[in-house]
């Protein structure tokens, strides 16, 4: 039988999850959130002390909570994660089922009430 192969070299792997289209796994490690290709190559860092994460339903981005902020990024990552809550204080969130759009929940500041915003992850999906 064949020996299992090892995909990568980041520490403390957990987490996981295979796009729908299975060429691309995003994770968490130690030292952040990655994607990389389903066979270990081309490997990106997607954002740093990264509490929870979410693909979108086609598999197209991600969406994190890191610092108490949410952030959307191209799965293949190439460019700065794009801060989906600013001047809130993000915490519970989730994508709807056309993965257009994360709802969450938040505050304007630490001692505010909690409320339902959301936040557009395609700009396609936003209303005109």
């Amino acid at each position: 039988s064949a020996l299992p192969e090892r995909l990568t070299t980041a520490s403390n792997v957990r987490d996981l999850t295979l796009t729908p289209d299975g060429r691309r796994l995003v994770f968490k490690a130690t030292s952040g959130l990655f994607s990389v290709m389903a066979d270990g190559s081309a490997g990106a860092l997607l954002g740093q002390d990264v509490s929870s994460f979410q693909l979108s339903r086609g598999g197209a981005s991600v969406v994190f909570w890191a610092a108490n902020a949410l952030f959307g990024v191209p799965v293949d990552g190439g460019t700065t994660p794009t801060r989906l809550s600013p001047g809130l204080e993000a915490q519970e969130f989730s994508l709807t089922p056309d993965g257009g759009r994360v709802l969450f929940l938040a505050q304007e500041d630490s001692s505010g009430p909690l409320e339902l915003y959301q936040s557009f992850l395609v700009p396609a999906h936003r209303p005109r």
